[in-house]
């Protein structure tokens, strides 16, 4: 804590206390985004051989299959309990012109994503009519 010299105001040191609690402050946010940052860097360079890009290569074959399937314009319903895959299909679904429906009564078709080792990359895109 900064001291007051005896000739020095007292409004000098409030304002000196301000500008270290300001450049506290600002500290604190920057060193959580750096080790946030440290983190996961730390995370990519450990696990990036597996996750990352299994990930993209079933997304890109999620799309292509959309692509393949269903024509552009059809509006679709996801259906995906994950919050992350459900991200990702309704991304792949808007990249390859098809229609986002809220819900299965504004769907033309409803789609879902099936683990399948039998196919390529274990992931299998299920296509279904709407229920009317």
């Amino acid at each position: 804590m900064p001291r007051q010299d005896e000739d020095e105001p007292p409004a000098s040191l409030a304002v000196r206390l301000i500008v270290a609690a300001v450049a506290a402050g600002a500290l604190v946010p920057a060193a959580l985004g750096a080790a946030h940052s440290a983190d996961a860097g730390a995370h990519f360079a450990i696990g990036y051989h597996h996750r990352p890009g299994r990930d993209v290569e079933r997304m890109e074959y999620l799309g292509a299959e959309m692509a393949r399937r269903i024509p552009a314009g059809t509006r679709v319903f996801v259906d995906e309990p994950d919050e992350l895959w459900r991200f990702r299909m309704t991304e792949l679904v808007t990249v390859h012109g098809l229609v986002l429906a809220v819900d299965t009564p504004g769907a033309d078709l409803v789609l879902r994503r099936r683990s399948d080792a039998s196919v390529p990359h274990g992931v299998a895109l299920d296509i279904a009519p709407a229920a009317t």
